[in-house]
């Protein structure tokens, strides 16, 4: 009776309107909370890997969506991770798909990915709360939003103990749908001069106290940055396909197997490359054939989509950007938010760079497509380092 929870949802249209109690609504207790994240992530961000650990990511949540493409699921990427929730009826295919993903993650780029499944109804009988809303972005792309602390309760009950119950073992026989899935595109430079990944979270447990001072948060990000237009990080003019192979070769690894098949791939994405880059500069459609059916590549508005369908900021009951601005506007928010962390309002980290990642797209030509946003070097992965040490500090 709750398969279509999420798809139900009244939408809002702005983040600030997010915390309505008419958008809001409390998680189904017979839905399951799936936790994933990789394991020494920042040693392998330091390595060099961390467009590697973006698209294990991905390849979490489109492995998931994929199983049947018409429920809509509440989902938010992390970066080194997803927080997924699916209905309890959906939990064994869920698991046959994540344990393929933990597999691929290890044979083919050398990462461990843990997964965790927890029962919400677990989350709440610990007095816990998720609240979950949904938030319009485009046409196209609806984001989820989540309040409340029951995620970070079911990150702590998989990641507390190496044997916790909720961690996914093996299954016989997994599998997993990936299509949808790509990581073609080059790392778009800030036209600011930096690239911004930013966490905050209020210490406030009260839901309308912390509604508020992340309300006032985003009025200020907005005024020392000049507004979402102007500090979005995926800029039309930047986006660009890439044509190296050490960029392509992620996405070779997930669609075949063997190196002259992946050699030819590569081969392959270049020549389609090279006309979809044709097409966008003289703002051309191509309709193709394939054994009857028709596809509409619309190449000519693909760039404005990608903008429109990115997910640069969200909330998860932790506020994420990651945004373009000059080194004063983000010296002036560190100052900002050092003086709230001062008054132990809240925790918050930090990771500058010069470039965004737009590490994936998925479910391309549907009403979810939706292109992953983080910081190049991976922006999320350390800026949460510097986030948990703030938050250790208050606690000790």
């Amino acid at each position: 009776m709750n398969r279509d929870f999420y798809k139900n949802l009244p939408h809002a249209l702005d983040l600030n309107e997010i915390s309505n109690s008419n958008k809001l609504q409390s998680l189904p207790d017979d839905w399951h909370v799936i936790i994933t994240d990789i394991v020494n992530s920042t040693i392998a961000i330091e390595n060099n890997k961390y467009k590697d650990v973006n698209t294990i990511g991905g390849l979490s949540v489109v492995g998931i969506t994929n199983i049947q493409k018409d429920l809509e699921l509440p989902f938010i990427f992390g970066g080194d991770g997803v927080t997924v929730c699916i209905p309890s009826a959906f939990v064994p295919l869920a698991a046959k798909a994540l344990s393929y993903t933990a597999e691929v993650s290890e044979k083919e780029f050398g990462l461990k990915l843990r997964v965790g499944i927890v029962p919400a109804k677990d989350i709440f009988e610990a007095g816990k709360k998720i609240e979950v809303g949904k938030l319009k972005v485009s046409p196209r792309y609806s984001q989820t939003i989540f309040l409340g602390d029951g995620i970070d309760y079911a990150e702590y009950l998989i990641k507390k103990d190496p044997n916790s119950k909720y961690l996914l073992e093996k299954v016989p026989d997994h599998e997993a749908d990936f299509s949808g899935f790509s990581c073609r595109w080059k790392s778009i430079p800030s036209l600011h001069g930096e690239i911004v990944s930013i966490i905050i979270k209020g210490l406030n447990t009260d839901l309308n106290s912390a509604d508020k001072l992340y309300d006032s948060i985003i009025r200020e990000i907005d005024l020392i940055f000049g507004g979402e237009e102007e500090y979005h990080p995926v800029v039309v003019e930047k986006l660009d396909l890439s044509m190296e192979s050490k960029k392509l070769i992620a996405q070779a690894k997930i669609e075949t197997k063997g190196f002259w098949n992946r050699f030819f791939l590569i081969q392959k994405f270049r020549i389609e490359h090279l006309l979809l880059k044709f097409l966008m500069k003289y703002k051309k459609d191509l309709v193709i054939y394939n054994g009857g059916k028709q596809t509409e590549v619309k190449a000519s508005t693909i760039k404005e989509t990608f903008r429109k369908t990115s997910d640069f900021r969200k909330f998860d009951g932790t506020l994420k950007m990651v945004i373009s601005g000059t080194t004063f506007a983000r010296k002036k928010l560190e100052l900002y938010l050092e003086e709230l962390f001062q008054q132990k309002k809240i925790a918050y980290g930090i990771y500058v760079s010069t470039e965004a990642l737009m590490t994936c797209l998925l479910f391309a030509d549907t009403e979810a497509e939706v292109h992953f946003i983080d910081g190049s070097d991976g922006g999320y992965a350390l800026a949460a380092k510097e986030f948990k040490k703030r938050l250790a500090s208050l606690k000790s």
